[in-house]
């Protein structure tokens, strides 16, 4: 009777079991449901988006290409939605290229205006992908607005874990590219390296940039001596104004923030050679072979000695001692200028000069055969009378009597 009390006591009191099992339950199974959704984000958050390079310096108004990727890890993917955003004030967009891409599906795919869009999965039939796959390449432009810019994912990018259909996308690694103004080129194109100069010398320059050279500044010795805006950029410069020494000529060019510089060095020469002439002595008279001597220095270098009767080159002798052995006899007998030309290096000049006599006719060979016979006689007869210069022996100005007694005097010699 006591277990029967018991029996009907459990049944009269049965709703009030299942109602207090039921309070019990709820939390459990709120709690076991909250505990797998907390499981599943975990996992979702295990693949990564990414750019590579993540890092770039880029020339102004040049292209580059980036890659997407997306790294699963062990999770099986079969569908990426990669969405960008970049400043479109530094960048352009140019292009998107799918080639070498893991997922061969295309959904989406657009850009400009500052964002991209690219929604891809595998193709039809084919496995899921794991691990670190390419998405697609994408080619910007960069402006001519220097400094740093991002390209970053934007909302809406995920990765679809194609065992069930969830996002398992974690974490999104932007690039960062830095636009660069690089800086113009320049060269001194002349004069060359360690030339020697003199006078006016033309300094040309060479200036090129990626967009545009603004001016060409010449300087010598870090002294501004001319600013050029258009090419060609020549500049003749005076060394006159200079010192016989080194001279430093540079040339800056400049584009819309950057400069750069060349440099050659230039050794001035405006001081002249010295030459004189030491044998034969001035008004000296000279006959058959002569040795001509001279000595020259310069403050740089002689280049070469230049030996003249009156304007017309004899020799010329390009090392010391400075001499050529002359035969008088191919000039005319009378007074002559003899001269030694110095030239240095660089071109500058100066000459010596002297005075000689040049004899060698024989007094009474009226007609240069070397002696004085019958033939003289007849030609100083047919000048009787006249002034003929090379039958008036003792030039008197007239050939008379007087002539007449000198060639008998030579005669026979």
């Amino acid at each position: 009777m006591k277990k029967l009390a018991q029996y009907l006591n459990i049944r009269k009191n049965l709703p009030l079991y299942l109602t207090i099992i039921l309070l019990i339950s709820i939390p459990l199974t709120v709690w076991g449901l909250n505990k797998i959704r907390e499981l599943r984000s975990r996992a979702a958050g295990t693949a990564t988006l990414y750019l590579t390079p993540t890092t770039q310096n880029i020339n102004q108004n040049t292209n580059f290409t980036v890659q997407i990727r997306e790294n699963s890890n062990n999770d099986p993917v079969n569908a990426v939605q990669a969405n960008l955003s970049y400043d479109a004030t530094k960048l352009d967009y140019i292009s998107t290229d799918f080639a070498g891409s893991a997922f061969g599906v295309a959904a989406e795919s657009s850009g400009g205006n500052g964002s991209i869009r690219i929604a891809r999965g595998v193709s039809g039939g084919q496995p899921a992908v794991t691990g670190d796959k390419l998405i697609a390449s994408v080619t910007f432009k960069a402006k001519t607005v220097a400094g740093a810019t991002s390209v970053s994912f934007a909302t809406g990018s995920l990765i679809a874990r194609s065992t069930d259909n969830t996002d398992i996308l974690g974490t999104s690694s932007p690039g960062t590219y830095t636009i660069i103004n690089p800086p113009p080129t320049v060269s001194i194109t002349s004069p060359a390296n360690n030339a020697l100069v003199s006078g006016a010398v033309n300094i040309a320059a060479n200036a090129n940039d990626d967009l545009a050279i603004t001016k060409v500044e010449i300087l010598v010795d870090n002294v501004l001596r001319s600013t050029l805006t258009t090419s060609p950029y020549n500049y003749s410069l005076d060394t006159t104004s200079l010192s016989n020494a080194s001279h430093s000529i540079s040339a800056k060019a400049y584009d819309s923030g950057t400069s750069v510089t060349a440099s050659v060095i230039v050794i001035v020469d405006n001081a002249l050679p010295t030459a004189t002439i030491t044998s034969p002595t001035s008004g000296a008279t000279v006959s058959g072979t002569v040795n001509i001597t001279a000595t020259a220095t310069d403050n740089q270098s002689v280049n070469r000695v230049e030996f003249y009767l009156d304007n017309t080159l004899l020799f010329t002798d390009t090392s010391s001692p400075y001499s050529y052995s002359w035969n008088s006899i191919t000039a005319t007998d009378g007074s002559h200028s003899l001269k030694a030309k110095a030239i240095d290096g660089i071109g500058n000049n100066v000459t010596s000069a002297i005075s000689i006599t040049v004899v060698n006719k024989k007094l009474g060979d009226i007609n240069n055969d070397t002696k004085v016979d019958i033939l003289d006689l007849s030609l100083l007869l047919t000048y009787w009378n006249t002034n003929n210069s090379s039958a008036d022996l003792n030039q008197s100005g007239v050939v008379e009597i007087l002539d007449l007694s000198i060639l008998l005097t030579k005669w026979g010699t």
